[in-house]
């Protein structure tokens, strides 16, 4: 289970734990350990550590527009960022101002395409280059994104990427700007906003952005996230809210403070500290840690003091060792602390006594991850150091990715999710690509977001007498999307199935009195179109989101990790299997004894039906996640590389291409001698197969919005859908 709380590139979160809670909710993980306690994750101890590098070892790489140094983010199947874009790309504002433009991005988990990017507003004040403007990373509750960019301010957005509320935080400016990430506790967002100014923290409703309170802070510098500490004092429940580090005081010692998250009085405070913090506390079995700047101390904290508690709540400290930049990581009650120049020393988390240290090659911002026994570290060049987490140092395995790196990577159901300079890496554990056995899917909380990246699955239509059937993912080879049967005028339900586990996005398919569709936790399954009842049921090593097809008795159909599998329909016998090099999420079609589907690997695959044997495959420069679409001697594809494709069936050559302007998941529906495909971009168009070009386009004058759903298609008519 998931819980819905909050996470960000260095935040904590109140929560309560389990050994069965996924990373995913914080960059440095629940709880603030900075590591992942689902007990899968990761390589077992027995297996050859994942290898990767710019050219292969990776699931996908998405390119991330602008500079940023914020930490992905990972809310189910949305992976969230920020980043500041200067003026030569897509998006503007409205004023001529020469800072750049700050936004927040949103990718598909699955795959790495970018869903949308939501703008802020222009960065203002200063920044250090090794900064920049957007550090901070966001935190989600699951139904909104909060998203801190210094003085222009603390932003509100939905999961489609629309702007909620801005909230004004004043004339925020420090030399080397601002970093600190929001959190999130009960109702509300809490913003540190130190600085070489009037230095305060402060709470905001989420709901709405209004000021809840707001604590004046004794400090001019600071780029720590606060912690949320749970803890039991006297018997009895109790919260706190926690932040690492102030300017130095009149003893030379900066200060670590507790306050009230309900409404920000301070409880007690700690010396100790150096001037200049960034690492974020860790919190571990009710003891919180802090690390100090530039070699400072290293505080072990015994949370629920009252006033100065310097000499009575500080369990065990280290004189030396604190870092500048990265924070550590907890696993199996050892601290690992990493500084700035590569040094990794490993402290018993109870009593603070060394137990090693090594030497790493590098400098180092991003903060230690650790997961499946298992520590990892990135330092500035790319380079991701994979360390044994024992109790000494073995380092197993380093691999380069030759470009600069500040983030902290996120670990989430079997990947390591990266990013770089220009770049977003999704890394799986295992060389094929695959996560480990009995990983599962990342559940949400309870409130589900709405996915704007994923396309809405389509029913299939009614059959209103024996004959009638759905057999592929649009209804037939070209896409019509249109049934011959007839619905009642007043629909019932007639009966409901329920899977195992997984949830169900892939479009079912209706043949030979069945209803065959995959779940996203493994299962695909044949279910009786009369009672819904289930016939049989097929175990595979991943899930599926694409539809399947029928044909001759026999089922095709594609899963997550690239197999495409040819069934037996009435036993759910597997009768053959063909590996592709991606996630399938495309349909299957048909043309004389060929089935066609594409991959996300680019390729649109032509197998022998009685066999899987391949007849050809054709390549294009980016994603298929559309079903191809059959209309004569010729498979129609629209993809990820702005191009709708003609193929000649019988030889897999290019029968020409027609440029549309943008990618499309969209299946191209075809009727007579056009066909209609929308794109991302929000335009809608028919195009000419025979001359090979644009007939018209459709566009929202108003608020154009991406054409996600497949077109429906008659002589007469063309129906549509988009997300305006």
């Amino acid at each position: 289970m998931l819980l819905p709380v909050s996470f960000s590139s260095r935040s904590a979160t109140p929560v309560t734990l389990s050994n069965k809670t996924l990373w995913s909710v914080l960059w440095c993980g629940i709880a603030t350990l900075g590591a992942c306690l689902c007990g899968g994750c990761g390589p077992t101890p027995e297996r050859t550590d994942i290898r990767f590098s710019q050219r292969e070892g990776y699931r996908w790489k998405a390119q991330v527009p602008g500079e940023g140094k914020s930490s992905p983010v990972v809310w189910d199947n949305y992976i969230l960022l920020t980043s500041a874009i200067d003026d030569s790309q897509e998006l503007q504002e409205t004023d001529d101002g020469d800072m750049p433009l700050l936004v927040v991005l949103c990718y598909d988990r699955r795959d790495g395409s970018l869903l949308w990017q939501a703008p802020a507003g222009r960065a203002q004040g200063r920044t250090h280059a090794k900064n920049g403007y957007a550090s901070a990373s966001v935190a989600t509750d699951g139904q909104r994104i909060y998203a801190f960019f210094g003085a222009t301010g603390l932003f509100c957005f939905d999961f489609s990427g629309k702007r909620l509320w801005r909230a004004e935080l004043g004339p925020i400016d420090h030399q080397w700007g601002t970093a600190a990430s929001p959190i999130l506790f009960q109702n509300t967002v809490i913003q540190v906003c130190d600085y070489q100014g009037d230095s305060y923290i402060a709470a905001f409703d989420k709901q709405t952005g209004q000021l809840v309170w707001k604590t004046p802070r004794p400090s001019k510098d600071g780029w720590s996230t606060p912690a949320i500490v749970h803890f039991e004092l006297d018997g009895q429940p109790r919260v706190e809210l926690v932040v690492n580090g102030t300017t130095a005081q009149e003893d030379g010692y900066g200060l670590v403070i507790g306050y009230d998250p309900h409404d920000g009085r301070e409880l007690w405070r700690v010396r100790g500290t150096t001037t200049f913090v960034t690492p974020t506390p860790l919190v571990h079995n009710g003891l919180v840690y802090c690390m100090s700047g530039r070699n400072g101390k290293i505080l072990c904290i015994r949370p629920g003091g009252s006033g100065d508690v310097t000499d009575t709540h500080v369990v065990w400290q280290r004189p030396r060792g604190g870092p500048y930049i990265p924070t550590g990581t907890i696993d199996d009650g050892r601290l690992y602390v990493l500084a700035d120049r590569g040094e990794l020393t490993c402290y018993d988390a109870q009593t603070g006594e060394p137990i090693f240290s090594g030497r790493l090659p590098g400098v180092y911002t991003a903060s230690l991850v650790a997961a499946g026994e298992r520590i990892y570290a990135v330092n500035e060049h790319g380079t991701v150091s994979v360390l044994a987490s024992d109790v000494t140092f073995r380092l197993l395995a380093q691999n380069r990715l030759h470009t600069g790196c500040w983030a902290t990577p996120a670990v989430v159901d079997g990947d390591l999710i990266l990013r770089t300079e220009d770049a977003l890496y999704c890394i799986p554990w295992q060389p094929d690509g695959t996560a480990l056995p009995g990983q599962t899917n990342i559940r949400q909380g309870p409130a589900q977001p709405p996915h704007p990246g994923a396309i809405a699955a389509k029913p299939a239509a009614a059959s209103d007498g024996p004959g009638q059937s759905w057999p592929v993912f649009r209804g037939d080879a070209q896409a019509s999307g249109v049934a011959s049967g007839k619905l009642p005028d007043k629909p019932e339900q007639l009966w409901t199935f329920t899977t195992d586990k997984g949830g169900l996005e892939a479009t079912p398919i209706i043949a030979d009195g069945k209803v065959f569709i995959g779940d996203t936790d493994s299962k695909f399954y044949a279910v009786a179109l009369a009672d819904g009842k289930k016939l049989w049921e097929l175990t595979a090593p991943s899930g599926f989101l694409a539809a399947a097809g029928y044909r001759q008795g026999r089922v095709f159909v594609g899963d997550i990790d690239g197999n495409f599998y040819c069934l037996d329909a009435d036993s759910g016998n597997q009768l053959w299997k063909f590996q592709a090099e991606a996630e399938i999420d495309s349909g299957p079609n048909f043309y004389k004894n060929y089935v066609i589907f594409g991959s996300q690997d680019n390729n649109l695959y032509c197998l022998a039906a009685d066999s899987g044997q391949l007849v050809w495959k054709y390549e294009t420069s980016n994603q298929i996640r559309c079903s191809p679409t059959i209309t004569g001697n010729h498979a129609l594809v629209a993809g990820c590389d702005g191009n709708l494709h003609l193929i000649e069936l019988e030889t897999g050559r290019s029968a020409g291409e027609v440029p549309m302007g943008g990618p499309t998941m969209c299946t191209p529906a075809v009727a007579g001698q056009r066909a209609f495909v929308g794109i991302e971009d929000g335009v809608f168009m028919a195009v000419d197969l025979q001359e090979k070009k644009q007939l018209w386009k459709f566009q929202n004058p108003e608020q154009a919005g991406a054409f996600r759903a497949s077109a429906a298609v008659t002589p007469e008519a063309v129906i549509v859908a988009s997300r305006d």
